[in-house]
């Protein structure tokens, strides 16, 4: 168990680059190298494509043993199997096998392309030290690609995704997904949809290696307005949180495609109506239709952080008056002292990734629909001071033991110590007594339907 001392001293560009690095080092760790899903080796093809790049590089600093991550599991234990003697071994990064459940989510999938996709577009449009930075962005790219092909092949049926569950009882046996047809949820589907939006706008970069058809790319998406018009027609059933959830999705990509926007905007004004129309007065937000019950705060914050897309985007005052209470009502829930949003009255207060993204992600929206300058520095500041307090300094990140595919580690903050064994990587929950002002955070299994979403979250708010 962790412990640390909360002290102050944070600016927005720190914390961006914080979180940037975090998400990073997450998405290498987990979505590429764990080895925690079904894995190939580069056939001749990819070894002639890898070969120029690889050549460029010193030969001491050279990846080896390079493999890909075709799908992935959505529990398992972020512990590497052996010491990381040499930081461009491939296989040196790889967990350990205990607690894994080899269920296959697809949402976790979506949101790990969209994550790769999302950090090849900084690395390209930013100055970010990276010491192999052509190859870091193509086995980015090979992930993102690799995984939404597996979805395609093993976990699509006519036009709907599905969960699936790797059977095969032993890792050299032949790959065996077997579908849970009666499982899946609408989320997913526009996750799935978000994430091949982000791989379309992906192609845009003059990437010598991108190898996905752009064409298959756009009959990918050729779904979507089928997919609109199913889930639109219901919509007054959904929970609050599926709706701003979906929402979304779509809203990304409306921004990252330019197929189908008509439908997407017709799409995200029906929602937007839906949701202005259950928030009271007092910035509370329905849970569903015509029930009184209370959507949790962080169903509150994505609903808030949709409505002020939608309120930029679109110029909506209806969407941009439910904001400004919706906010209001979150602002009842901040504590100066402690820099945080109490989500309970009590001493002990317990945080998971999803809910932090979220109120993180609802602030940066809601910070651009703000007109005032003084008003949206003050936002600004408890942005900082609350993401400080609950993502950098609260060992919710297990720290960086060995530098990852270069020589040296990434620069994080001193407060996030190391555990030999542990992969940097976020952890699912932490609690905060108040009255100690210290955080209690253990390592734990790695719950990637909580990390990812929260990482694909936070991606796209702090870097637009």
């Amino acid at each position: 168990m962790k412990t640390v001392v909360l002290i102050l001293d944070y600016t927005m560009m720190d914390i961006r680059s914080q979180m940037n690095s975090m998400i990073y080092l997450n998405i290498m760790s987990y979505s590429v190298l764990s080895g925690c899903g079904n894995c190939s080796m580069p056939n001749l093809k990819e070894i002639e494509e890898m070969e120029p790049i690889l050549q460029a590089l010193p030969h001491d600093k050279r990846p080896y043993n390079i493999f890909f991550t075709n799908s992935l599991y959505k529990k398992c234990m972020p512990q590497y199997q052996e010491d990381i003697e040499n930081p461009y071994n491939f296989s040196s990064f790889k967990w350990i096998e205990k607690k894994r459940k080899k269920t296959i989510d697809i949402e976790v999938m979506a949101n790990s392309i969209i994550c790769c996709c999302n950090l090849i577009e900084r690395l390209l449009t930013f100055d970010v030290q990276l010491e192999n930075l052509n190859f870091i962005i193509y086995i980015l790219h090979k992930t993102a690609t690799n995984q939404a092909r597996f979805i395609k092949r093993y976990l699509k049926i006519g036009n709907m995704f599905y969960h699936g569950e790797d059977v095969a009882k032993l890792e050299s046996e032949d790959l065996h997904i077997q579908i849970t047809a009666d499982k899946t949820d609408s989320i997913s589907q526009f996750a799935v949809l978000h994430a091949t939006a982000a791989l379309i706008q992906l192609s845009n970069y003059d990437l010598c290696f991108f190898n996905y058809p752009v064409e298959e790319l756009i009959e990918d998406i050729s779904i979507l307005p089928d997919l609109l018009h199913r889930y639109m027609e219901g919509l007054e059933e959904y929970s609050s949180k599926e709706l701003s959830n979906i929402g979304l999705h779509i809203a990304e990509i409306y921004k990252k495609s330019e197929f189908h926007t008509d439908a997407c905007r017709k799409a995200l004004h029906k929602i937007g109506k839906e949701l202005c129309h259950r928030t009271k007065s007092t910035g509370e937000i329905q849970r569903r239709k015509d029930i009184e019950e209370t959507a949790s705060p962080s169903t509150t914050a994505s609903c808030l952080n949709l409505l002020s897309q939608l309120a930029y985007m679109f110029s909506s005052k209806s969407s941009y008056e439910a904001s400004q209470m919706i906010y209001q009502n979150l602002l009842v829930l901040w504590d100066k002292e402690s820099r945080i949003f109490k989500l309970n009255s009590g001493n002990k207060q317990r945080f998971n990734l999803k809910d932090l993204s979220s109120i993180v992600a609802a602030l940066f929206s809601y910070s651009k629909i703000l007109q005032e300058p003084d008003l949206r520095n003050e936002l600004y500041r408890q942005i900082v001071e609350f993401s400080e307090t609950t993502l950098v300094r609260s060992c919710l990140f297990n720290g960086q033991c060995y530098p990852i595919l270069q020589q040296n580690k990434m620069k994080l903050h001193d407060s996030q110590e190391c555990d030999s064994p542990w992969a940097p990587v976020f952890n699912k929950v932490f609690e905060y007594k108040l009255s100690k002002k210290k955080y209690y955070c253990d390592a734990d299994v790695f719950r990637a339907d909580y990390v990812l979403p929260a990482c694909a979250l936070l991606l796209n708010c702090i870097n637009n």
